[in-house]
């Protein structure tokens, strides 16, 4: 009877625990975006002109931010 009981209590607790959510909810991401105020932008492959030019950007083109890396 005793080891009927323990085995009960011990599948309560594992369906609880597997059930319960853990940690904090995460918050709403917020999206931001940059927008190319000036006539040309050059993307370059590192930080400074003496590295090669990526890509470009015309005036007015947005783009969703991404973030910081390094620094």
């Amino acid at each position: 009877m005793k080891r009927k009981m323990l085995s009960l209590f011990c599948a309560v607790l594992l369906t609880v625990g597997i059930f319960t959510p853990t940690g904090t909810p995460a918050e709403a991401a917020t999206t931001y975006y940059v927008k190319v105020t000036t006539n040309s932008l050059n993307v370059r492959s590192g930080p400074g002109t003496t590295y090669a030019i990526v890509g470009s950007a015309k005036l007015g083109q947005s783009f969703k931010y991404l973030g910081v890396s390094g620094g």
